[in-house]
Parts: structure tokens; C-alpha cells; sequence
């Protein structure tokens, strides 16, 4: 290649890693800045009031829910993770208290839900390069392809839902 092919070739590449960059750098500045204004002590002591009680279980279910909302609106796993664990250890702190082993395995299960739901999430999100790719590719447009994987997703997130105590017991025990 010539030389000015390699370095059109490279700053091409680089437009693309320099959108995925920037998303998990302000991803990483959000616990930065949540942790030095005290928002995030408030979020956790927010949010912990209102689960309080709620049980292993249950915090399943909701980690589950919520890291399927929040895939939607962070479409990077890893800018989703450094935004949202510092948060959910602390808030799992606050409703099963400072025992190592429960919140080890609190933590455990947060991070198992956390992977369940944005993998499943990921299959379908328009925002996922190989999801558009593969539809455009196929020669299918999107909202067509949409119909016959929204009845598997269905059936996958149900499927999830239903297993999500078992799953939880086999941490707990």
C-alpha cells in the first residue's frame, strides 16, 4: 500500500474506535464524579431504603430488569458496568449489610444478571455493529427482521426469568 492509503486506511479505522472511546471515557468519569460529590452514597442510601428487605432473590430480579433497561441507553458493556457497579456494590452494601460472605455473593449475582441481561440485550439492539450488519447483509430490514427474533428473545428472557431463583440458589449455596 502506498503510503497515503495506510494512513487514510488507519484514520478510518480510528473513526470508528474514537466513538466506542469517548463513550467509555465519560462512562468512566461517572463514578469519578459521583464519588466525589457524595451522589453516589446518596443513590446507594436511596435506593437500598426502597429495596430494603428485598431479598436475594428479588435483588435478582431487579438487577436483572434494571441492567436490561440500562443496555438501552449505554450500549458499551464496559461503559455500563464502570457507570452502574460502583452504585449497585454500594447500594448491595447497604441491604444486606457488610457480612463478606453475603455480599460477595450479593456481588456475584449482581455481576451474573449484569451479564445475562445486556447479552440478551445485545442480540436484538439496533446500536450492536454485527446485529446491523448482519440484517443489512442478509438483505433484511431491521423492523422486518425484528418479528421472528422478538418471539425468540421472548422466549429467551422468559426462559431467563424462570431460572433466575435456581441460578440464585446455586450462588447462595
Amino acid at each position: 500500500m502506498k503510503g497515503k492509503d495506510v494512513v487514510e486506511s488507519f484514520w478510518n479505522g480510528s473513526k470508528d474506535m474514537l466513538s466506542v472511546a469517548i463513550i467509555i471515557g465519560i462512562a468512566r468519569a461517572i463514578p469519578g464524579v459521583l464519588s466525589t460529590s457524595g451522589i453516589d452514597q446518596f443513590f446507594a442510601q436511596s435506593i437500598g431504603g426502597g429495596l430494603e428487605g428485598i431479598g436475594t432473590y428479588g435483588w435478582s430480579y431487579v438487577m436483572f430488569i434494571t441492567f436490561g433497561a440500562f443496555s438501552f441507553l449505554i450500549p458499551s458493556t464496559s461503559g455500563l458496568a464502570g457507570a452502574t457497579m460502583p452504585v449497585f456494590a454500594q447500594t448491595a452494601e447497604t441491604i444486606f449489610g457488610a457480612n463478606p460472605e453475603t455480599l460477595v455473593n450479593v456481588l456475584i449475582i449482581t455481576v451474573l444478571m449484569y451479564s445475562i441481561a445486556v447479552g440478551i440485550v445485545n442480540m436484538f439492539i439496533p446500536t450492536q455493529a454485527v446485529v446491523l450488519a448482519s440484517a443489512e447483509r442478509a438483505r433484511v430490514p431491521y423492523g422486518q427482521m425484528l418479528k421472528p427474533v422478538g418471539i425468540y428473545m421472548g422466549i429467551i428472557t422468559l426462559t431467563t426469568l424462570v431460572f433466575i431463583i435456581p441460578i440464585t440458589n446455586v450462588i447462595l449455596f
